[in-house]
């Protein structure tokens, strides 16, 4: 990557970070609030399984396909 726009790719990282801490804040907000706290930790752990999953079958075959 260019010198140049290396700024702008963290500057692009920062944004998609907040931005979808924010989203997930108010999907938080509106489980705990209208369906129950309980439901806003299953969400999460839903969702750090599905993220797990997806990682293991994005990075497992590339891994594997490499000689040492």
């Amino acid at each position: 990557m260019p010198s140049e726009l290396r700024a702008s790719a963290v500057g692009w990282y920062a944004a998609t970070v907040g931005l979808t801490g924010l989203v997930a804040s108010l999907v938080g907000g509106a489980l705990w609030t209208h369906v129950s706290p309980a439901a806003t930790f299953l969400f999460g752990a839903a969702a750090a399984l599905i993220g797990g999953l997806a990682l293991a079958v994005s990075v497992a075959p590339k891994a594997a396909a490499e000689p040492r």
